[in-house]
């Protein structure tokens, strides 16, 4: 949202109204995704694995990377053997 507004109304009555307008809930301070944002949101997501396939993770440190489920997007993982039976580093796995 304040991306949109250049963060010119923090959390004020303008910003509100954009937050409304797009579906966010909430207090606006910790606004989230109401449910008909994350219906639209999920059915985004699913146009977009049937176009360009699963999304995808990479380990920053060594470059080990995996096909991600939705629902493990934005977790911390830590993968302990590469499918080469090679132990990798234990870092947070990133999507790409």
């Amino acid at each position: 949202m304040h991306a949109v507004d250049d963060c010119a109304h923090r959390h004020g009555k303008e910003f509100k109204k954009i937050a409304l307008t797009v579906g966010l809930v909430g207090k606006m301070r910790e606004a989230s995704a109401g449910p008909q944002l994350r219906f639209r949101l999920s059915e985004i997501a699913v146009q977009l694995v049937k176009q360009w396939g699963p999304p995808k993770a990479a380990c920053p440190a060594c470059g080990f990377r995996v096909s991600m489920l939705m629902k493990y997007l934005g977790h911390n993982l830590q993968p302990k053997t590469s499918r080469k039976g090679k132990k990798s580093c234990r870092v947070s796995i990133v999507p790409i």
